[in-house]
C-alpha cells in the first residue's frame, strides 16, 4: 500500500503530577485514527510534563523543525489542548506548519478547512486558553487559602 499522506503525532501532558500513561492513551487514540483513514504515520513527538502555554517544548519545537524539512505533511493530536494551551501560539504554530504544507488535525475536534471549521478550530483553542488561565487562577487562590490557614501547599510541611 503507497501512502500519499505522511503523519507525526505530537502527545503531551502537563505537569509531573498526571499520568504518564496519557501520553499512551493519546498516541493509541492518533494511531486509530490514521489507521482508519490511511494516514501513514512516520514519527511520535512527545512532550512530558510540558505546559501547552508555552512553544519552548522540545519536542514541539523538533516537530516544527522536522516540518521544514518537509518530512511530513500531517500534524496528529488526540485533542488541540495538547497541542497548545494559548491562542496566539496555537495560532503561530498552525500557520508555520500550513506555510511547510503541513496540516494539523485533531481526532477529537476534527474540523474541515471551512470558515465554519475554521472558526470552531478558534473557539477549541481560546477553550483550552480558558481552561488552563482558570486552573492557574484557581491553584493560586489554593495556595493563597492553604497559607492563611498555616498549611503547607503540597508536599512536606517546612520545619521551623
Amino acid at each position: 500500500m503507497k501512502y500519499y499522506i505522511l503523519a507525526v503525532i505530537y502527545a503531551r501532558y502537563s505537569s509531573d503530577r498526571q499520568q504518564e500513561s496519557s501520553i499512551a492513551v493519546q498516541i493509541a487514540e492518533c494511531k486509530k485514527f490514521c489507521e482508519a483513514h490511511g494516514i501513514k504515520v512516520v514519527a511520535i513527538y512527545v512532550d512530558e510534563a510540558k505546559t501547552g502555554t508555552d512553544g519552548d517544548r522540545e519536542q514541539f519545537q523538533q516537530m516544527l523543525q522536522d516540518a521544514q524539512l518537509g518530512k511530513f505533511n500531517v500534524v496528529v493530536v488526540h485533542r488541540w489542548d495538547r497541542f497548545a494551551r494559548n491562542v496566539e501560539l496555537a495560532l503561530s504554530a498552525k500557520k508555520e506548519l500550513e506555510l511547510c504544507g503541513v496540516k494539523v488535525i485533531s481526532t477529537v475536534e476534527n474540523f474541515d478547512d471551512t470558515p465554519e471549521g475554521d472558526f470552531f478550530s478558534l473557539m477549541s483553542m481560546g477553550m483550552a486558553a480558558l481552561y488552563s488561565k482558570r486552573l492557574a487562577r484557581e491553584s493560586f487562590n489554593g495556595q493563597i487559602e492553604n497559607a492563611k490557614r498555616g498549611k503547607a501547599h503540597a508536599g512536606i510541611p517546612l520545619y521551623g
